[in-house]
């Protein structure tokens, strides 16, 4: 593994996949595990990374590079297009609701009954729209 003296070269490890091979750092990830980082920073004058879905960080003897297959490439970019088109779409849903009420600052919670309200109307199931209804009560 490259040795790792700056958080610009730590940087250039973001996105990249990893295997875990030692715990160095207490991190709590099992060995064998693949994870991709997603962060760096400095912990005292150690380069430090953090990988996707966990919150410990990992030290450079901590992993080693993967080699990624055609298969995980195109499994990833599946993800990474359905990942985008669900946060699209909320972004461009919570447009659409702040356009038509006129509201200028976001609100989660009215969002929440718009969405809520949207989903009755176009529901003829009494029974979903009866969960659609408890699901807001509960704060779901």
């Amino acid at each position: 593994m490259q040795i790792v003296k700056s958080l610009s070269d730590g940087r250039k490890l973001i996105g990249k996949k990893f295997e875990i091979a030692r715990n160095t750092s207490n991190h709590d990830i099992p060995i064998g595990e693949k994870v991709r980082i997603i962060s760096v920073s400095m912990y005292g004058s150690s380069v430090v990374f953090y990988a996707d879905g966990y919150e410990k960080f990992l030290r450079i003897k901590d992993i080693v590079p993967v080699e990624i297959t055609l298969e995980e490439l195109e499994n990833e970019l599946k993800y990474i297009i359905e990942k985008y088109n669900n946060e699209k779409e909320e972004l461009e849903s919570k447009i659409t609701f702040m356009k038509s009420n006129s509201i200028e600052i976001f609100d989660e919670q009215n969002y929440r009954v718009y969405v809520t309200l949207k989903a009755i109307e176009n529901s003829s199931d009494k029974t979903a729209k009866e969960g659609l209804l408890k699901d807001l009560m509960d704060n779901k």
